[in-house]
Parts: structure tokens; C-alpha cells; sequence
């Protein structure tokens, strides 16, 4: 018998645009190779995307945040700013 993996669950939100597909997979790419070694630990992420100053309108504005909650410890919030979604995650 095979011996089951952990699944990470991971929550998206997005306040401000539309979340694109390709935009979701590079969001999970991210994760699966910061946070695989930790899989164990983590048990729930959640993600908050932004756009600050709305649709259109340049600038430092697209926004996220990321919460890693993990068993038996506190919860880890990081949270970015940059001009490219892509960037910021």
C-alpha cells in the first residue's frame, strides 16, 4: 500500500482584477519550491491579491499577501508591493 503525501491547501483571493490562469500557476510554482520541504508543517496557505490603486493606474500598486499557517506554531505573514503581479509573488 502506498503511503499518501500531505496536501498543502491553498486559498486564493483577489480584490481588484481578475486572477488569469497563467497568473494561478505561477503562484503555485512558487509554492511547491518554497514551501514542498515544509508540506508537512503547513497546513493551510492563503493568499490575498490587490490591485492598491486600481484597474489601469501604474505604479507600485499590485499588492500581496501571504499567510502560511503551520501546526503547533504561529501563523507567517508576508506581504509584498511591486509594479508586475509576477514579481511581487
Amino acid at each position: 500500500m502506498k503511503e499518501q503525501e500531505p496536501v498543502m491547501t491553498t486559498i486564493i483571493h483577489s480584490k481588484g482584477f481578475p486572477l488569469t490562469s497563467e497568473t494561478r500557476k505561477h503562484l503555485m510554482r512558487r509554492f511547491t519550491f518554497a514551501l514542498c520541504r515544509f508540506e508537512e508543517q503547513v497546513t493551510l496557505t492563503e493568499v490575498y491579491f490587490k490591485d492598491l490603486n486600481g484597474a489601469g493606474k501604474g505604479g507600485q500598486d499590485k499588492c500581496v499577501l501571504v499567510k502560511v499557517r503551520l501546526r503547533g506554531r504561529p501563523t507567517v505573514v508576508v506581504e509584498t508591493v511591486s509594479h508586475d503581479m509576477h514579481i511581487a509573488i
